[in-house]
Order: structure tokens, then C-alpha cells, then sequence
């Protein structure tokens, strides 16, 4: 059978060593279901591979996950418990990344967060995990077929019951003029009116659009006189009327606008989105993408407050509908366009760490590996397009061409030093998703150690996960010899499922320290296989996965 080992089995050259570097006791923390602006906490811990403390950083890379231990010391040979906390602001899956790094950037690791936020509510089940088209159609389903009161009863609703204000008040929603009505006849009789949001005009005073309390409310006669059919945006110039903060002017392009006092905009914004939701035909092609632009600023802006709430309440009381965009103004941020169907764009984004890579001393004839992880935190596959280095003694072992969507790949780097000397180079890994750029160097000797410091010796037998795995067509197995005194052989090899021999790896008396092999699957077919490291008593299996 042709031979399918690319690495130097070990019992045949030199030990490769792998000096120390951090590690974490999961490679991914999956948090509960947790309830959308809540928050859960889970822990794990950081590990110092290495001869000394060291500093590290905790990062988070998204807003979601924050860590609460960013700058801790681990002694050498030790472990820091981390604490992390998951706070969703959405009710969507999340997938995020720690990123955990040694002060000086020499070491680095990357750790997967997956959770999951919940609306708590009614809303969890027709909108999880929805964006754009779809979470339109499944709010366009929640509101569609109201209870449509009729033009009367819905303003009376509205005046009498829903906008009434202890004491029979009635509050002008442009300029706070307050008027006690105690029915809409009263409040009409003292130049009050009725304001749609959106212009009735453009849907020919048609129900149900027209008696829709979701858009409607009361105003005096000038205010909804001044607003007429103007469409809503920020006034910046040429004001024609002002009264307690709305105004009546141009916007930024020159155009005639309308403006809503602060405590206001938010509830316009709702109101409009809402209706493009309930009513998707967009009637009288009213509303533009710059309108849309200035609903979402002020959904943000204007935040929901008790007084909207119970105006929510008090409608579906009535209609027997809610308004999503109430009980939940975050629905907007999923939503990429209301005014069209396009849906958001993907996109790839490359991390990786750390940025410097040193090899410390290395003998002549001896090679080292170190490791840098790439992580693709978009929403596509990451295409590595080149790659460049200053110095052909560094090598890059496993780079993949593609990195999937949300996912990371461990890469190793070898260095094999062919004299005596000091060596250092640049690596420019470039993608479509960013470019990555680290520095190595490297120290070659004869053999004897003239640094004076011990180096790290492991204490037992370990097995590591293969890196990457899934992988296609290469990978990479690493272990640790301890102190073997008794000198026992040692045999690393690969088997299929059905326990058949496919490769030995290593099989002899191998020196103390980190070792390392890469395992080439060209020739074999996609599936599970499994590789197992023996000596004396010791044993253990791991399964790494080729994918084809």
C-alpha cells in the first residue's frame, strides 16, 4: 500500500517540539436558551501550556458575549477559571468568539460561543431564528385580519378609551396642547382631529386601513393641518412653523418635511413601520428608503415607554391584534429592507492570533511547531486567496484555501533551522474576508541549551485533538512524552472504523517533550477515522473526521 505518511515518523529523526502555549479547557461554551436582554454566565478555564507565567487578555468579539476577566496572570503549568456572560439581544441563534491572548502576542487562543435568545413571550415560536422576508411574512401573518372597528367607533376608541388621560385629557401628540373631552364629538368641538400617520389620501380613505388605531392619533387642527400629506423627516431648514419641538420645513435634500417633536419620532416610526407590515402593498408608493432610513434612527433615538405599551394594550383590547414593533422595536434591526424584498448581503471576516510567533531555541537538524488560529466570523466561506513570507525557513504546514462561516482552523507552522543563527521572517496570509499578518522568529544552536532556562517537560502520556479537524487533505496530530524511564515504545497509529490498520505514525523510543506528526488523507476515502497513541499502560483514541 503506497505510503500515506508526510511527517518524519519521530522514532526515525529528531523530536519536534512544540514550546508552550495557552490553551482552554473547551474548544466551544453553548449557553442555554436565555431570554433577550437577560443575561447567563457560564466558566472555563485558561491554560498555561508553558515554562513561565504569563499575562493574558480575554477578548470578546461581539456584543452578545462579554468576558469578565480581561487581564488575568496564569503561573506556569496552572489554569485561570474565566467567567463569561451571554446577554442576546435578539431571539436568534448566536455563534461568537473568545479570543484569549498573551500580553506580548506571542500566544493565542480562540474559543466558539454558541447560545440562543428567546423572546419569553408569545412571539418566540413565530419568529425565532427569522430575519429579513421572513420575519416580514411571520409579523405580516401576527397582524393581519384585525378586528377593523369602522371609522367612528375607531376614533371613538381612540378619544374615549385608548388616549384618554385622567381627567378626560386629551393630548395633541405633535405640540402637548391638552384639551378635557370627555368624548370625540367634545374633543372635535375644541378643534381636536384625527392624524393618519400614514396619509389616508393614498389608500382613498379605504378600510381597514383607514380605521387602523395603530397609525391613528389625536392631534389639534393645525398641527394636522401643517402635516398634511409632508412626509416625516429631520427639519434643518427653511422652518415654517414650529411649535414644541415639531416643525415644518426642508430636510437635508431640500424637500418639504415634516418633523415630530423627540417623544414622538419613536412612535411614528413604529406606526409606519407597522402598517407596511400589516399592509405590504406600500400604498401610494409612500413610503422611500430614506424614509425608511429615518424610521429606523428613530426606533432607536425614541425607545418605547409605558404610556406606548399601554396604548398597545388598549388597541389589541379593541382590535384584537398587537403591534410587534411594540412589544418588540429590536424586530426591526432583522428586518434589512421594509420598502423591498432584497435581503442583507453575507460576508467573510477573518481573525486570527497571535500575531507573533517565536520558536525560541531550536537545534540544527531539529524543527519546531507553533500554532495561529484563523477564525471566519461571517456569514460566507473564507477564501484564502495568498499567502507571502520574508524567509523560506518558516512553514506553513496546513493553510486551508476555505474557511466556512463561523468556524476556525488551527494552522501550524514549522521552523528548522539549518545552521546556527538567529532567523525571523513575516508572514502576509490575505483573504476576502481581511488580511492577516504576523511576525516569526527563531533561534538555531548546536544542540546544547546556552539559554540557561529548562525547558518544559510534560508530566504524562497526552493525546491532542487533530488540527483541523474535519480536515481535506492534511492534518495535524500532536502528544506529549513524559519523562520515560522505563523506556517504553511508543506507537501512534491510524485505523477506519472497522479497526483495520491504515497508518503507523510513530512506533519506537521517542525523547521527552511536545511531539508532532502530520497525517496526509489524500489517498483514502471521506469518512471517521480514529488514531490511537500506546505506551505501556497508556492508551487512548481519538477520532479525527476527512471530509471529501
Amino acid at each position: 500500500m503506497k505510503s500515506i505518511l508526510t511527517a518524519v515518523v519521530m522514532a526515525l529523526m529528531p523530536a519536534v517540539l512544540i514550546f508552550g502555549q495557552i490553551s482552554s479547557s473547551v474548544t466551544e461554551l453553548t449557553f442555554p436558551l436565555t431570554v433577550v436582554k437577560t443575561e447567563n454566565s457560564a466558566s472555563l478555564w485558561v491554560r498555561n501550556d508553558g515554562g513561565n507565567a504569563v499575562s493574558v487578555k480575554g477578548f470578546a468579539l461581539s456584543p452578545v458575549v462579554k468576558v469578565t476577566d480581561t487581564l488575568f496572570t496564569i503561573p506556569a503549568g496552572d489554569s485561570f477559571q474565566v467567567n463569561v456572560k451571554f446577554s442576546p439581544v435578539q431571539n436568534v441563534s448566536y455563534t461568537s468568539w473568545l479570543l484569549f491572548m498573551t500580553d506580548d502576542s506571542s500566544s493565542g487562543t480562540f474559543l466558539k460561543v454558541t447560545g440562543s435568545g428567546s423572546t419569553g413571550d408569545n412571539y418566540q415560536t413565530t419568529t425565532f431564528d427569522k430575519w429579513d422576508t421572513d420575519l416580514k411574512s411571520a409579523l405580516t401573518a401576527l397582524v393581519s385580519g384585525h378586528n377593523s372597528l369602522g371609522y367612528n367607533t375607531g376614533r371613538d376608541r381612540m378619544f374615549e378609551n385608548i388616549d384618554k388621560q385622567p381627567g378626560d385629557t386629551i393630548e395633541c401628540v405633535y405640540t402637548g396642547e391638552k384639551i378635557k373631552a370627555a368624548t370625540r364629538t367634545i374633543a372635535q368641538n375644541l378643534g381636536f382631529n384625527t392624524e393618519h400617520t400614514w396619509p389616508q389620501s393614498t389608500f382613498s380613505q379605504n378600510e381597514p386601513m383607514r380605521s387602523d388605531i395603530y397609525h391613528l392619533y389625536p392631534t389639534n387642527d393645525d398641527a394636522n393641518n401643517r402635516r398634511s400629506n409632508y412626509p416625516f423627516d429631520m427639519v434643518v431648514s427653511n422652518i415654517t412653523w414650529d411649535s414644541a419641538g415639531s416643525k415644518l420645513g426642508n430636510n437635508s435634500l431640500g424637500q418639504v418635511t415634516f418633523e415630530p417633536r423627540n417623544i414622538h419620532k419613536g412612535n411614528v416610526a413604529r406606526s409606519m413601520l407597522y402598517f407596511i407590515l400589516r399592509y405590504p402593498n406600500n400604498y401610494g408608493s409612500y413610503l422611500t428608503q430614506r424614509q425608511e432610513d429615518v424610521y429606523r434612527n428613530w426606533n432607536v433615538f425614541d425607545t418605547v415607554d409605558a404610556r406606548e405599551r399601554a396604548r398597545n394594550d388598549g388597541i389589541a383590547l379593541y382590535q384584537l391584534k398587537r403591534n410587534p414593533l411594540i412589544d418588540h422595536p429590536e424586530f426591526v434591526e432583522r428586518v434589512y429592507s421594509f420598502v423591498s424584498s432584497t435581503t442583507r448581503p453575507v460576508f467573510s471576516k477573518m481573525s486570527a492570533a497571535p500575531y507573533y510567533l517565536n520558536f525560541d531555541t531550536t537545534s540544527v537538524g531539529d524543527s519546531t511547531i507553533l500554532y495561529f488560529t484563523i477564525v471566519n466570523s461571517g456569514t460566507k466561506i473564507l477564501n484564502i486567496q495568498t499567502r507571502t513570507t520574508g524567509t523560506e525557513l518558516f512553514t506553513i504546514l496546513n493553510l486551508p484555501f476555505q474557511v466556512m462561516p463561523n468556524s476556525m482552523v488551527k494552522v501550524a507552522v514549522s521552523f528548522a533551522p539549518p545552521a546556527v543563527g538567529n532567523y525571523s521572517g513575516d508572514f502576509l496570509i490575505q483573504s476576502d474576508g481581511g488580511d492577516f499578518r504576523f511576525t516569526v522568529s527563531g533561534t538555531g544552536n548546536t544542540g546544547t541549551d546556552i539559554s540557561g532556562e529548562e525547558k518544559f517537560t510534560p508530566d504524562q502520556f497526552r493525546l491532542s485533538q487533530n488540527y483541523p479537524n474535519p480536515f481535506n487533505p492534511e492534518t495535524v496530530i500532536g502528544f506529549s512524552v513524559p519523562n520515560n524511564l522505563k523506556q517504553e515504545r511508543v506507537r501512534l497509529a491510524v485505523y477506519d472504523v472497522l479497526g483495520n490498520l491504515v497508518s503507523v505514525l510513530a512506533d519506537g523510543i521517542l525523547a521527552p517533550g511536545e511531539h508532532s506528526v502530520r497525517f496526509d488523507g489524500s489517498a483514502l476515502s471521506g469518512g471517521v477515522y480514529f488514531y490511537t497513541l500506546e505506551a505501556g499502560s497508556f492508551r487512548d483514541t481519538k477520532k479525527l473526521v476527512l471530509v471529501k
